[in-house]
């Protein structure tokens, strides 16, 4: 039986905090943890208030203040904790504050490994998030993603522990190249870079790992 920890990423924005948090407060379903790096008097109030009712609540069992560093350092420590919690979690998953999940999003998400699985696919990571131009294959309901980005995705163990072990920047020409070898398609020809050559943030770069390590990367369409 699967066995889930989904950590909330916050700064500031608080307006944003407000509404996006209401979905992820099903303890019912899966534990939360909250990572908060606010810097204004604002949202750090903000965050202590929803910490401490929270906790009251057992709506989250871990919460951390004062994450420093940036988002690639927020989710570095995001995936760390929750990986090495004594809960010893099958999955680990990230929802950044700026991203409104809808009704029935976690159900509907975790399906998505078995649903892979049923196709012949290995399944790294699932999210309820789907741009159109990171969609590598179209299939019914789904698609297999050559990009899912930080801000809500779901990892297995294995794949959050991937994530980690080759956690680093990386360059459009990498991306392209591993998934024309893999599809024969060049991404180039939809994607938002189109034909540019230059260096891709981290969140560019865990897709490109799980694939090179037979793992999909797949999302809900719509989103």
């Amino acid at each position: 039986m699967s066995k889930v920890a989904i950590g909330f990423l916050t700064k500031d924005r608080v307006e944003l905090s407000r509404s996006s948090i209401e979905p992820l407060l099903q303890p019912d379903k899966f534990d939360r943890f909250c990572f908060d790096g606010s810097t204004t008097n604002e949202g750090r109030s903000f965050f202590e208030r929803m910490a401490v009712k929270s906790i009251i609540d057992a709506k989250f069992i871990r919460a951390y203040t004062n994450v420093r560093g940036g988002a690639d350092a927020a989710v570095v420590f995001a995936l760390t904790t929750m990986l090495n919690s004594t809960e010893d979690y099958t999955h680990v998953g990230l929802c950044e504050n700026d991203v409104l999940v809808g009704a029935g999003w976690f159900e509907a998400t975790m399906a998505l490994f078995a649903r892979g699985q049923q196709e012949g696919l290995e399944v790294g990571a699932v999210s309820a998030r789907c741009y159109e131009d990171r969609v590598l294959v179209q299939r019914d309901g789904y698609a297999l993603m050559h990009n899912l980005g930080w801000g809500q995705v779901i990892f297995t163990r294995h794949a959050a522990a991937l994530t980690l072990q080759y956690f680093r920047t990386g360059h459009t020409a990498e991306n392209r190249r591993l998934f024309a070898q893999l599809t024969g398609k060049d991404i180039g020809a939809w994607w938002a870079f189109r034909g540019s050559y230059h260096q891709t943030c981290a969140d560019w770069q865990f897709d490109k790992v799980l694939a090179q390590h037979g793992l999909a990367s797949l999302a809900l369409t719509p989103a």
